[in-house]
């Protein structure tokens, strides 16, 4: 999986693990304490939180809602090659 990919998934199991969605930007905020390299790890082997998490805190305004748009079309579906 490439990088922002894997990033998307691991954003998407973290956002499902404290909301069922649909999501806002709003809930963006604070998956840092969610997302660890344990947490990374079960989505792609070798993920690293910190690189995920500078990811997201790199995000624009507009990224950030194109990203929650994106992740909202995927409520309740596996992203490819993911297990839950």
């Amino acid at each position: 999986m490439a990088a922002a990919e894997t990033y998307e998934a691991v954003v998407q199991k973290a956002l499902e693990s404290v909301n069922p969605g649909p999501w806002t930007v709003i809930h963006l905020v604070g998956l840092e304490w969610v997302i660890d390299d344990p947490f990374c790890a079960s989505v792609e082997p070798g993920c690293k939180a910190s690189a995920v998490n500078d990811w997201l805190r790199a995000l624009n305004a507009r990224d950030g809602e194109e990203l929650i748009d994106r992740l909202n079309k995927n409520v309740g579906r596996v992203p490819s090659g993911t297990s839950r």
